[in-house]
């Protein structure tokens, strides 16, 4: 509760002083790369999906000779479920998590007309496991007790988008975003888990 209550004030603290604000949505595609305390990995662990949703808003740093709104700094808060599943000849299992965080990008602008722009953007999440449990076979653990999922999470963010302006006040945008969450925890038997996820958004944006 105290890291939700952090996050929060952190973002909404400048809230009032960006140029418009945005709502994202859309489906998280996630591999779990797991290694024991031998480094092996396990072959076994499959990509799944979960859902993802984001709020936040947009500081111009740097505008172009046209008027453009060239480099913009982008504050969100994130809610992320991180899913996978795998199983051997003897038993089936499956992760469900919800991780909640504060996510920093610099989205810069490529290719802009009246129409739509296209943008690029690179930055950093952190983000902390909120619920999560673990089934195996008939028997269910909570992950929020786990070793490995404990402490924050960092992800590098690396991400397109394509924005189609409806109106001089409202943007629909669509984008593809790929981030790495590592654990800054280290495990005391050498365990380490680390999650690999594709991000397929589509969202809202309004200018303020």
């Amino acid at each position: 509760m105290k890291k939700l209550i952090t996050y929060s004030l952190l973002f909404f603290s400048p809230f009032m002083f960006g140029q418009n604000i945005f709502f994202n949505s859309g489906v998280n595609l996630t591999k779990y790369d797991y290694k024991n305390s031998s480094g092996e990995e396990n072959p076994n662990i499959n990509q799944s999906n979960g859902v993802f949703f984001e709020i936040g808003t947009s500081f111009n740093l740097i505008s172009g000779n046209s008027g453009d709104q060239k480099l913009n700094l982008k504050p969100s808060l994130v809610l992320n479920e991180y899913n996978a599943t795998g199983g051997n000849n003897f038993d089936n299992y499956d992760w469900n998590t919800q991780f909640f965080g504060l996510k920093v990008v610099l989205d810069y602008l490529i290719f802009n007309t009246d129409s739509f722009s296209t943008s690029i953007e690179g930055g950093f999440s952190l983000e902390s496991l909120m619920q999560g449990n673990q089934k195996i076979g008939g028997t269910t653990y909570d992950l929020t007790k786990s070793e490995e999922f404990g402490g924050s999470f960092f992800a590098p963010n690396l991400g397109v988008n394509i924005v189609f302006n409806a109106n001089e006040d409202i943007g629909i945008s669509t984008g593809i975003n790929f981030h790495n969450l590592s654990s800054s925890k280290t495990s005391q038997n050498g365990e380490k888990l680390n999650i690999i996820n594709t991000q397929l958004a589509l969202g809202i944006i309004i200018n303020l």
